[in-house]
């Protein structure tokens, strides 16, 4: 039988719109706790790679609008070292006001009003994508990239798997708009099919 959780929200006077920022450490503590580490409710090798990493949220009451459309989420990669341009340097006095000096390795920032009317499924669908944005850079040859000062991996925002034409499949079949994997995996029972709530179209949902 699945244990029970509980899903953390936001502070009720980030439900709606404005100007507001706050950290979201009870998020991080329960995404660390299902999500990244062995033994989670929620947890996927395919994450395995951010037990080295420090992961930070925020929920904004504010709109994060990219091309015409509002989004729910966006994962970033905290540049580390010393800012050498003044916006720089300001966001990074900003973050260390929510974080303290020791800044997360990625930063995913969630719409607080979006993520209050969100249901289970929808709110944990958007933080398993915004995971997926935080990868290890690869090499040419595909292999994880290490720092060659430091020995640490190298870190960096990883793109969408698949953008393609729904034409192109239609007309050719998934293998020739590269959509093979996919749909493959969209032809399986969702593993965590048993949370309740609906679905969600994550990619529109997505800022990253």
């Amino acid at each position: 039988m699945t244990r029970a959780y509980t899903r953390p929200m936001p502070p009720q006077h980030l439900w709606e719109p404005g100007l507001g920022f706050a950290r979201a450490a009870h998020l991080e503590e329960f995404v660390r706790a299902e999500f990244l580490t062995r033994g989670g409710l929620f947890f996927d090798a395919e994450h395995g790679h951010l037990s080295g990493a420090s992961v930070g949220f925020l929920w904004a009451s504010s709109a994060h609008v990219d091309k015409g459309s509002t989004k729910a989420g966006i994962a970033q990669l905290i540049r580390q070292g010393e800012p050498r341009k003044w916006t720089v340097a300001a966001r990074a006095v900003w973050l260390q006001g929510m974080f303290g000096p020791a800044l997360p390795t990625f930063l995913i920032t969630l719409s607080a009003p979006v993520w209050a009317r969100y249901d289970d499924r929808q709110a944990f669908a958007l933080v398993d994508h915004e995971l997926c944005h935080c990868a290890v850079a690869k090499d040419e040859y595909g292999a994880p990239r290490f720092s060659d000062g430091t020995g640490q991996p190298v870190w960096c925002t990883r793109p969408h798997d698949h953008e393609g034409f729904v034409g192109t499949v239609d007309r050719w079949g998934a293998g020739a708009a590269g959509a093979a994997p996919l749909v493959s995996a969209a032809l399986r029972a969702p593993r965590f099919a048993w949370v309740p709530g609906s679905h969600l179209d994550v990619y529109k949902a997505c800022g990253t």
